[in-house]
């Protein structure tokens, strides 16, 4: 384990990996040379991946690429079902009423009176010694 203050231990990784700056591969080297228990931990990871790497690749069961191929054409077809009778009466006038919803729910982002208004009404108001942004400030507040 590594001391604190010291290197993280997650940077072995990415030296075995020669995924390290020249930096952080000093720094590792470094600690490497310092350290037996970082000696230990590479030792330990080094051990691990060689293990994982020779385990057996695992065989699929039999008839498993060929169902894999076979399918493969008929999923890619696009087909169109069509719903009819009573479902689709229903399923027709939910999306009617959605869409009218819509388009007829007045949005709530209208602003009352106009921010373009009061501001050109200030503009022509305001004197230069004044601080604008503060005078501007209670538009924000109605409602």
């Amino acid at each position: 384990m590594s001391a604190p203050g010291s290197l993280p231990e997650d940077l072995l990784s990415g030296y075995l990996d020669g995924e390290l700056s020249p930096v952080q591969r000093a720094a590792v080297e470094q600690e490497l040379a310092r350290s037996a228990a970082w000696v230990a931990v590479l030792a330990e990871i080094t051990d691990v991946r060689a293990r994982v790497r020779a385990l057996p690749l695992p065989e699929p069961p039999s008839g498993f690429w060929e169902a894999v191929l076979d399918e493969g054409p008929r999923r890619s077809r696009v087909t169109r079902h069509r719903v009819g009778g009573p479902l689709g009466w229903i399923a027709g006038g939910a999306a009617a009423a959605v869409v009218a919803v819509a388009f007829l729910v007045p949005s709530p982002h209208h602003a009352s009176p106009s921010v373009a208004t009061l501001v050109d009404s200030h503009a022509t108001r305001s004197s230069l010694s004044q601080d604008p942004i503060t005078q501007l400030a209670p538009i924000g507040f109605r409602r």
